[in-house]
């Protein structure tokens, strides 16, 4: 009777934990489908800022925004032409989706393809890579959705062209590795 009391207190303890702890309050679908978004984060120190998500990670609670202005984006435009800020402590629930078009998203993911590869790929080229990685995916049980010219993995994983191991961003460390070791292993034509 001893031993059941313990399980009954283990198990209420656990739940209460879990149920506390601020990983588990993060929604991950709604922060991937802000990512890119123009949004206004607050810290839980009042601090807000806006601008473009460029990442998020919400174990540490920390989201980084490019600052952008309300002018036209121009050809030459780069991060570094831009303010970066990394904000820690981001109150989830309190940010606010100001954009979320296409043209902005494309926009502030620029800035991740810069840094990335670049592809001197032809349209062609890139739409047979793009059907070899969803076969591949579809092959190794990932449910694959196309969202312009992105590809979303599993619900958690944006994988972009080039369609590499490389080109792919989420908001979960262990799903991305995961991903990214399943595209390592597609066979060579």
């Amino acid at each position: 009777q001893a031993y059941n009391c313990l399980i009954h207190f283990y198990k209420r303890i656990m739940a209460d934990s879990a149920e506390q702890h601020r990983v588990f309050l993060n929604k991950p679908l709604d922060l991937l489908n802000s990512l890119h978004c123009k949004v206004t984060v607050s810290s839980v120190r009042g601090e807000k800022v806006t601008g473009g998500l460029l990442a998020v990670d919400p174990v540490t609670d920390t989201a980084v925004i490019v600052e952008l202005e309300d002018s036209e984006a121009s050809e030459s435009d780069s991060l570094g032409n831009h303010n970066v800020t990394v904000v820690p402590f981001v109150n989830w629930n309190s940010m606010e989706v100001i954009d979320a078009s296409d043209t902005f998203k494309k926009y502030v993911n620029s800035f991740h393809s810069e840094q990335s590869q670049s592809s001197d790929m032809s349209e062609e080229d890139l739409a047979k890579a793009k059907e070899k990685v969803t076969n591949w995916l579809s092959k190794n049980g990932l449910k694959i959705a196309a969202r312009g010219e992105d590809l979303i993995i599993a619900d958690a994983v944006i994988l972009q062209p080039p369609f590499t191991a490389e080109s792919c961003s989420a908001t979960n460390e262990i799903i991305l590795s995961r991903v990214q070791s399943i595209l390592k292993c597609i066979p060579a034509e």
